[in-house]
């Protein structure tokens, strides 16, 4: 399929989904996620500026940040001001938990691009987002979402 073609009538086809009053969206740019596995790598560089300004009723952009293949922050620089971001920061591929400071810092960096005020903190993508799931045990599972918890009180708070 042509590129081209799904950032234009693919998005605006995504988009016209969310369209209905009264009702919040939010989009997430999944990149696979079977048994700790992948699919998709690559910046957000070359779909921000169409991607985020057609996909105009979400009101959120869950974007996977967890490791090299996600690039950059300076794609957020793209997001309406409208639109907030959740950084998919946590890994739920990797049963390594990542450091507090780590993510703080990242955090930071990324807020030099959007405004802290409009982002969120999250895992990149959900623990059991296929019928195999990842090979994470629940104990490291809920140690990840508490990280999450700490990390977002200890940066919104």
């Amino acid at each position: 399929m042509d590129p081209e073609r799904l950032l234009t009538e693919g998005i605006d086809i995504i988009n016209s989904v969310a369209n209905v009053p009264g009702v919040s969206f939010a989009l997430h740019l999944c990149r696979g996620n079977n048994k700790g596995y992948y699919v998709g790598e690559g910046g957000y560089d070359a779909i921000a500026k169409q991607l985020f300004k057609r996909a105009g009723n979400f009101s959120r952009l869950l974007l996977e940040y967890d490791d090299w293949r996600s690039g950059s922050f300076e794609p957020l620089r793209e997001v309406p001001s409208d639109m907030g971001v959740v950084l998919g920061l946590i890994s739920t591929k990797r049963a390594q938990l990542e450091s507090a400071d780590e993510l703080v810092a990242r955090i930071k960096e990324a807020s030099r691009y959007c405004p802290l005020e409009r982002m969120a903190l999250s895992t990149q993508c959900g623990f059991g987002t296929v019928w195999e799931g990842n090979p994470i045990a629940e104990s490291v599972q809920e140690g990840k979402l508490k990280l999450v918890a700490n990390v977002a009180h200890q940066v919104w708070h």
